[in-house]
C-alpha cells in the first residue's frame, strides 16, 4: 500500500502565493501612502526624481507623523490645495512655521505646522520601484492574479476526481499483476 502523502507543502504553497499576490494586488490599488494618514507611520514610494532631497528615484520613505522634524531633518509637508506630499529639509522653526529647504528649486518655502505631516524616519532603498512598477501596470497585476486565482480554484474543483482517477489508476494496476499471476497459476507454471 502506498503511503499517503502529506497535503501541507501544498497548503503552504497555496498560502503563500495568496499572501503574495493579496499585497501585489493591494499595492497596486493604492496611491504613493501605503498607510491612511489617521495612522502614526507612513509608507510613501517616490516616483518621481529629484523631489526628495538626498532621496533617490525608487526609494520608500517611512514618516513618523507622531512629532515635528527637528532642524536638520526631512520634513514630510502638503501644499495648500494640494493632496499631494512633498519633501524639505528644515533649515529653521518658529513659533508656527517652517523653513524648509526643496532639493529641486534650491528655494526656502514657508510651511505652516498644519501642513506638516511628519518627518522622514527612515529610508528604504528599491521598494519604491516596485511599488510603483505594481501601481502603473495594475491592469497586468489583476490579469496575472485572475489566473493564478482560477488555476487555484481549478486545482482545488477537480483534486476528488484527480484522487478517483489515480486510485482507479492504482487499483487496476494490482488487478493486472494479480491477474497474470493467476493466469499462470491456472496454466500450472511456475512463476
Amino acid at each position: 500500500m502506498p503511503k499517503k502523502r502529506s497535503k501541507a507543502p501544498f497548503v503552504i504553497t497555496c498560502i503563500v502565493i495568496s499572501v503574495i499576490a493579496f499585497l501585489c494586488v493591494y499595492l497596486s490599488l493604492i496611491g504613493q501612502n501605503l498607510f491612511p494618514r489617521d495612522l502614526s507611520f507612513s509608507l510613501h514610494a517616490v516616483t518621481a526624481a529629484g523631489q526628495e532631497p538626498g532621496i533617490k528615484k525608487g526609494s520608500a520613505l517611512l514618516i513618523d507623523r507622531r512629532y515635528y522634524p527637528r532642524v536638520g531633518e526631512i520634513a514630510a509637508f502638503y501644499t495648500a490645495g494640494s493632496d499631494k506630499i512633498k519633501f524639505g529639509t528644515v533649515v529653521m522653526s518658529n513659533a508656527n512655521q517652517f523653513m524648509l529647504q526643496t532639493e529641486r528649486d534650491g528655494e526656502l518655502l514657508e510651511v505652516g505646522y498644519e501642513f506638516v505631516d511628519g518627518y522622514v524616519y527612515a529610508v528604504v532603498p528599491h521598494l519604491g520601484t516596485v511599488w510603483a512598477f505594481l501601481h502603473d501596470y495594475q491592469i497586468y497585476v489583476w490579469g496575472v492574479f485572475g489566473v493564478a486565482a482560477a488555476a487555484l480554484i481549478t486545482v482545488g474543483a477537480t483534486g476528488k476526481a484527480r484522487y478517483r482517477k489515480k486510485r482507479a489508476q492504482a487499483l487496476c494496476e494490482i488487478f493486472e499483476f494479480y491477474g497474470a499471476k493467476y493466469d499462470l497459476e491456472d496454466a500450472g507454471l511456475e512463476y
